[in-house]
């Protein structure tokens, strides 16, 4: 079976285009393919069988939500999961923030993840309309980091994007990270639907779309993309060829060529939906030089709430034309939504053997509380490992604790624990590692705070005591700030054949100084140095 098609690994290059991010948020209609429903109205964009995005309007027309969709092969869903929402607020008349949070789940090694990065974006008009400042803010409340980005546009008369120039803001100094002049051109029928998009940058065609729409309902897309005047490498232009219907049971004819212009792929796509983007059965036809490569083919089954409860995957057969099972997926969830269970499964000798099996368990606010993995041995599931997290009231990690099946048995592998002040400050990180089979002290954390102080203090677990190894300590007067690292050591001599350890310590200094704050930009950024700090 194809794991990776061709038009998904390019289709993914489409969406990770660092261009995208300087043009929020317009990039949709510079980019990406819209579908226009029965009164020739967008309905959303894509990237074809890859990606959606959806909106919402005020009452004035204007974007007021918009969500956005992945096609979901990484962890065998095989359906539109939701990826992000944006909001936005208007002063003006245009858009004056920005607001992106990620709402679907990342799975690392088998435990889904909430995301919690979110991004903000701060749109501010020059008086004289010429320029356009754009404060990106990316916030890791997990990390307690924001990494921010500037982007300044220069406009002409009718507002239009003329130059765009991007900056990494570090130790507030900005560094330049990109700069092209683009000019976008698109073209309408006679019923207001796109049929041409040309997006030149720096003197040369970056993008060019056409699109003709057929008496029968099809739509056919071709787009050439030359990424060469972005600094990437001539392998990494292509072009592609789309036709589809504007239907809910979608068909989708995929050619995708490389950059000397010759069709080396060719993909059918069906989709058939039980509901909007519930998708019950995809199929994809899939050939290579004009020689047939496979066929596959995913069966999805809902509850009546809508989730995905058994996904089957099926291999044509060369010889006999007929479709074989070949995966198989069961999904279970808890009262609030949350996925509970995943087992997969692989058809061998016309039997269903396990290959993993999941199970989780989450708070009422999608918090992750319980995590457990089995594999398939000698006909049935057997205990790997498994995570046991708990919380405090307000909703901060107290523990993780790590165990590893082991002799029948659970035996304890790693746990952390944390305390916090009565602002949800943390105070203590405690490391525990597993030692005949009980929990001993490893590595601790202590965390102090005054208005003027933050200090952060390194300890090991040695004969039966803590010992410091090292201590960060930061002061902020306002106009500057001091960071001394202090690491905690011995020097080993001996006298008359005895080890003698001498107490040693090296102190390592910076010095950081603050200047007056130009703009509300700048003042932003070192508010959120202060919050970065305060918290590390």
């Amino acid at each position: 079976m194809l794991l990776f098609p061709l038009i998904a690994v390019q289709a993914q290059g489409i969406y990770s285009l660092k261009e995208l991010y300087y043009f929020s948020p317009y990039t949709e209609t510079m980019l990406f393919d819209p579908h226009y429903d029965s009164k020739n109205k967008i309905e959303y964009y894509s990237i074809e069988d890859y990606m959606r995005i959806y909106y919402e309007y005020n009452e004035e027309g204007q974007i007021e939500k918009k969500t956005t969709y992945l096609w979901d092969e990484d962890w065998h869903r095989a359906n539109w999961d939701k990826y992000k929402e944006t909001t936005y607020t208007y002063q003006d008349g245009r858009i004056a923030e920005e607001r992106t949070k990620l709402v679907t789940y990342e799975y690392q090694w088998g435990i889904p993840i909430t995301p919690q990065t979110t991004e903000t974006r701060r749109y501010t008009l020059s008086a004289d309309k010429k320029t356009e400042t754009v404060d990106v803010i990316n916030y890791d409340p997990e990390k307690k980091t924001a990494d921010t980005t500037l982007l300044i546009r220069t406009l002409d008369n009718n507002l239009d994007i003329t130059h765009i120039e991007a900056f990494k803001i570090k130790n507030k100094k900005k560094e330049l990270t990109g700069s092209f002049s683009p000019k976008y051109t698109v073209r309408y029928d006679n019923k207001g639907r796109i049929i041409k998009q040309l997006l030149d940058v720096d003197g040369g065609t970056f993008l060019e779309g056409t699109f003709s729409y057929q008496k029968n309902g099809y739509t056919t897309i071709s787009k050439k993309f030359n990424r060469v005047l972005l600094g990437y490498l001539p392998r990494d232009n292509f072009e592609y060829t789309v036709s589809r219907p504007n239907a809910n049971n979608e068909e989708y004819i995929i050619l995708t060529a490389i950059s000397n212009g010759k069709y080396v792929n060719h993909e059918k796509i069906t989709l058939t939906y039980k509901a909007p983007l519930l998708v019950s059965s995809k199929t994809r036809d899939y050939t290579f030089n004009d020689k047939y490569i496979s066929s596959e083919k995913t069966e999805n089954t809902f509850d009546s709430k809508g989730q995905l409860t058994k996904s089957i995957l099926y291999d044509l057969n060369k010889e006999t034309k007929e479709w074989e099972k070949e995966q198989k997926h069961i999904y279970e969830y808890d009262n609030n939504g949350f996925i509970s269970l995943h087992e997969e499964y692989m058809m061998r000798d016309n039997t269903w053997q396990g290959e993993e099996k999941y199970k989780w368990a989450f708070t009422p606010s999608g918090e992750l509380t319980y995590h457990e993995k089995s594999e398939w041995k000698a006909g049935k599931w057997v205990y790997e490992d498994k995570i046991e997290k708990s919380y405090t009231i307000s909703g901060k990690l107290s523990s993780k604790a790590e165990y590893r099946w082991y002799g029948e048995k659970w035996e304890p592998y790693e746990r952390t624990d944390y305390t916090y002040d009565n602002t949800d400050r943390i105070l203590t990180e405690t490391l525990y590692k597993e030692d005949l089979s009980v929990w001993k002290p490893s590595y601790m954390k202590v965390y102090g705070y005054t208005p003027t102080k933050y200090s952060i203090t390194e300890k090991w677990w040695r004969d039966d005591e803590w010992q410091t190894i090292r201590e960060i300590i930061k002061t902020c007067d306002g106009k500057q700030s001091i960071e001394s690292e202090i690491i905690h050591g011995y020097e080993i001599s001996r006298k008359n054949g005895i080890e003698i350890k001498t107490p040693v310590s090296r102190e390592i200094r910076r010095t950081i100084k603050y200047v007056q704050p130009s703009s509300y930009y700048d003042s932003l950024r070192i508010k959120d140095l202060e919050k970065v700090k305060t918290m590390y």
